[in-house]
């Protein structure tokens, strides 16, 4: 297993100046970025067979209301400090992955793409949505004695997905959705314009026990004092404006144009899989856009 540091387990994109240039360039409008093929495939592999093996019962149910939304998934602890690690007991997939999400390497690089010290220990949990789970909208915005959430993500690791069942990572501002997509990370910044929600999971025809939504959510934090400055309040959205989540193509290398006249500011674009989730979640743009409701159980 490699040591949990981003050089280790990310694809070239996390090499590439210009995409990052890029990337930060979007974060720090307060807008959200997708990576996809964020990881090394074999890692990412690894991970989500090792989030398969985890027995149900140890995934615990999150629900309640807080600050005025609703939540309910399940949850299950992963983690363990890469420097309490013994010979005896070296780390899993799972938890190597946990822990480079809060190595200081991936936290200066947070950083400089924000452009705000996120060098507080980060906060993260793998998650598994179950048919009904969802949350409902909010702005991730919270302080407390860990610190100020900066930057929120989610590392999708689910596969063999289709849109029927729901899940999607929404921003009601902009009339965008993220589909579950296998080794994708989305990241944005918490601020007063950031709601979001996830939709429920389909409880008619629900997804089989082989086609989890499993992802690495959590956020960066700041430090209280920093938390200032533009990303504090945003201006209304141009008026038209109908996507604004950034698509980077990670693995390759080579970013792509993207034609559709939608507006969206992608980095790149691999035209998924298509068909009804059978490319590990990714279908097609069109499809994506043309099949969503809010209906989804």
């Amino acid at each position: 297993m490699p040591e949990p540091v981003p050089a280790q387990w990310f694809t070239s994109w996390f090499t590439d100046p210009a995409a990052l240039e890029q990337i930060a360039a979007h974060l720090r409008k307060g807008m959200p970025v997708q990576i996809r093929n964020v990881l090394r495939p074999d890692l990412a592999l690894r991970v989500f067979e090792e989030l398969m093996e985890v027995p149900e019962s140890q995934w615990t149910m999150d629900s309640g209301v807080e600050r005025g939304f609703q939540f309910q998934f399940h949850s299950v602890d992963a983690r363990v400090r890469w420097e309490q690690r013994t010979s005896a007991a070296p780390l899993t997939a799972m938890q190597a992955l946990i822990a480079m999400m809060d190595s200081v390497e991936t936290k200066v690089w947070i950083s400089e793409l924000l452009g705000i010290n996120c060098l507080e220990p980060a906060q993260r949990a793998y998650s598994w949505f179950k048919p009904g789970d969802f949350i409902s909208p909010h702005t991730d915005e919270l302080s407390n004695q860990g610190g100020t959430r900066a930057m929120a993500f989610a590392l999708h690791l689910t596969r063999r997905w289709s849109l029927k069942y729901g899940g999607d990572l929404y921003f009601p501002r902009t009339g965008e959705r993220v589909p579950p997509s296998f080794n994708s990370l989305t990241i944005f910044p918490t601020h007063n314009g950031s709601l979001h929600l996830v939709t429920p999971v389909a409880t008619v025809r629900p997804p089989t026990s082989a086609e989890r939504r499993l992802a690495l959510h959590g956020w960066w934090m700041t430090n209280t004092a920093a938390r200032t400055g533009p990303l504090q309040s945003f201006p209304p959205l141009p008026a038209g404006l109908v996507r604004q989540v950034a698509v980077f193509q990670g693995h390759g290398g080579a970013r792509m144009p993207h034609g559709d006249a939608d507006n969206v500011a992608a980095f790149g674009w691999e035209r998924p899989d298509a068909e009804e989730g059978r490319g590990d979640g990714q279908q097609s743009h069109e499809k994506s856009r043309s099949r969503y409701t809010t209906n989804n159980v």
